[in-house]
């Protein structure tokens, strides 16, 4: 097995490559890899380090085949990246709370569950291919972090209301830094690369979520939906359109991306946690209350288990690995087990109140706790 995932030797002025059995190669299949050092670029006593891809593709000269070229160091996930995500904790929780009390706005739901999503995904696909963890990567991570923190704050009356300039606005501010991060890395690497289509479709799809912030409130979710729509569509179709222009065309680390979103699945499941947990200033609670939370707590314990544990698929064949459509429909089937986690959290806490409370538990949570069961299945 060990032999049949091995580093190909190579040939000609591409240099030697390493025929140790790099595990990553062990794990996500077999692929001629050549490992460099990198140049690392710094400023101001290495405070500041430009924007930098430590992984692209080149061509053997001699024979003509495709190599994968990264740095040796491997691409791990740093404690900026995982510090940031705790401000989706909050956003999540807001979220998930809005939804548990007015179940009956699935639409509003959608679109601010996409609105917080996309601002993940595509500070993900950035990091993963550029983010080398300096001054200016850690401010950018602090803004995006304020934005966010502003849209966890109005979210709750957003979803009430159905409109919110004040959300629309922080969204803006997470949006443009992202955009400019990536017109950033045009200007040091030069346009090549994703970060040309990325940068453009950011801000093709920014210019709904502002039309809507001068329009009479009832049309704004209008402009949102548009928005939405524009972001995904761009988002996705980016990958495998500009990939078919050699200038455009940037790998990703496989082993950080499937990191980060298993990560986020992470955090989702503990809003589960959260939703099986009733608390009452009595504290007199009756053995259905902490029946529904161990079976609460049990479903996501399954979930994970699921989710981290029982793939099929051979690990060192990763989807990502396999074609590019396939790649982009495993990410893209994030998006939906995510939205799903969200609701069962939320149908979680509906369902633990009304135990507590000792009422009928409301036909939205019924719905939103059955999410769990299906997604399980799915």
């Amino acid at each position: 097995e060990m032999s049949h995932v091995a580093h190909k030797p190579a040939t000609g002025g591409l240099g030697d490559v390493q025929n140790d059995e790099h595990h990553t190669v062990h794990k996500y299949g077999k692929l001629r890899i050549q490992e460099i050092d990198v140049p690392r670029v710094s400023y101001f006593f290495g405070l500041i380090r430009p924007p930098t891809s430590r992984i692209f593709w080149t061509q053997d000269p001699e024979t003509g085949e495709k190599v994968l070229v990264r740095d040796k160091e491997e691409r791990k996930t740093t404690w900026t990246e995982l510090f940031y995500d705790l401000i989706f904790v909050v956003v999540i929780n807001k979220l998930a709370h809005s939804v548990a009390e007015e179940p009956e706005y699935f639409d509003r739901y959608v679109v601010l569950f996409f609105s917080v999503w996309r601002i993940w995904v595509n500070t993900v696909f950035y990091a993963t291919r550029y983010d080398t963890n300096d001054l200016v990567h850690k401010m950018f991570y602090y803004v995006l972090m304020l934005g966010l923190l502003g849209m966890g704050i109005n979210m709750a009356p957003t979803y009430h209301k159905g409109y919110g300039d004040a959300y629309v606005v922080c969204l803006l501010v997470a949006r443009t830094v992202l955009v400019v991060m990536n017109y950033l890395t045009v200007f040091f690497n030069g346009p090549f690369g994703m970060a040309v289509p990325f940068g453009i479709g950011g801000t093709l799809s920014s210019i709904p979520w502002i039309v809507s912030l001068f329009i009479d409130h009832k049309k704004s979710m209008t402009c949102w939906w548009i928005g939405i729509v524009m972001d995904e569509v761009l988002t996705w179709s980016t990958p495998f359109f500009a990939g078919q222009f050699p200038r455009f065309r940037t790998p990703v680390h496989i082993e950080h991306l499937s990191e980060r979103f298993g990560l986020f699945v992470i955090i989702v499941l503990g809003e589960n946690i959260v939703g099986s947990l009733f608390s009452d200033e009595k504290g007199d609670y009756s053995a259905e209350v902490y029946g529904a939370s161990a079976l609460g707590i049990w479903t996501t314990f399954a979930m994970q288990w699921i989710y981290f544990d029982a793939e099929g698929a051979p690990k060192r064949k990763h989807a990502m690995r396999r074609a590019l459509p396939k790649a982009l429909a495993w990410g893209y089937v994030h998006t939906f087990l995510i939205a799903s986690l969200v609701i069962a959290a939320a149908g979680a806490a509906g369902t633990l109140k009304a135990c507590g409370k000792d009422t009928e538990i409301s036909t939205g949570s019924r719905w939103m706790e059955s999410a769990r069961y299906r997604l399980r299945k799915t």
